[in-house]
């Protein structure tokens, strides 16, 4: 029998509040929590398909969350109630990131969400200049890839409008072969399976997550 799958982390990048003004956000809640509960039956192995080498202990799930404010807290706490493990590398340090939150409850949710984590990195400093401040949350993102072995965007679609931005984490994920569960920012946040096109150059080779975009792919069908 294969290796039980160990562990798998799920990349988050997604639109700030600006960029959700077409959203349902109760209902885009309840399409990332019906995502994610999904993983959890599969990873306990509640619901099985054409993958048979999923046994064994739950793995550990780690949802990967900068935590800015909007989708990437959404998910972050949807994956905590799931029961999944939070990661979150940081842009900036504390309180420099904390300038970035508009609103008191936004950095309300941040500060509980952080204190939830299981795992902290800060990956910058101050960020005194625009171009410093774009590079750092362009490492953020791209940090959130290296961790993980799948993405979910929260994603309007569009170009990218800025450097570092759900755009740009999408079309990185896509250049190093990685599925993304993409989630349209917009009401009624349909979901759409991007997977790479050949196989043979996936960046990795988790069962978990291979049985997870089947059943998630299967649902978007039926949209």
């Amino acid at each position: 029998m294969p290796n039980a799958v160990k562990s798998v982390g799920i990349g988050v990048t997604g639109h700030r509040p600006n960029g959700l003004k077409g959203a349902d956000w109760e209902l885009l809640r309840v399409r990332i929590r019906k995502i994610l509960s999904l993983m959890f039956e599969i990873a306990k192995g509640e619901r099985t398909g054409p993958l048979k080498d999923i046994r064994g202990p739950v793995p550990a799930i780690h949802i990967i969350s900068p935590l800015a404010e909007g989708a990437d807290q959404i998910v972050a706490e949807e994956g905590l109630s799931t029961g999944f493990e939070l990661h979150c590398p940081l842009p900036f340090k504390q309180e420099e990131y904390e300038r970035d939150f508009s609103t008191p409850k936004s950095l309300e949710e941040f500060r509980c969400l952080l204190a939830r984590a299981a795992l902290v990195t800060v990956l910058g400093g101050k960020g005194e200049t625009e171009a410093e401040r774009d590079a750092f949350y362009t490492s953020a993102g791209r940090e959130v890839l290296r961790r993980s072995d799948v993405l979910i965007a929260v994603w309007d679609g569009n170009p990218a409008r800025g450097a570092g931005g759900t755009a740009q984490i999408v079309q990185e994920a896509k250049q190093a072969m990685m599925s993304v569960v993409w989630i349209l920012a917009q009401t009624p946040h349909r979901i759409k399976i991007l997977v790479p096109q050949d196989p043979r150059k996936k960046r990795r080779n988790n069962s978990l997550v291979e049985e997870w975009i089947r059943w998630l792919a299967a649902e978007e069908k039926t949209q």
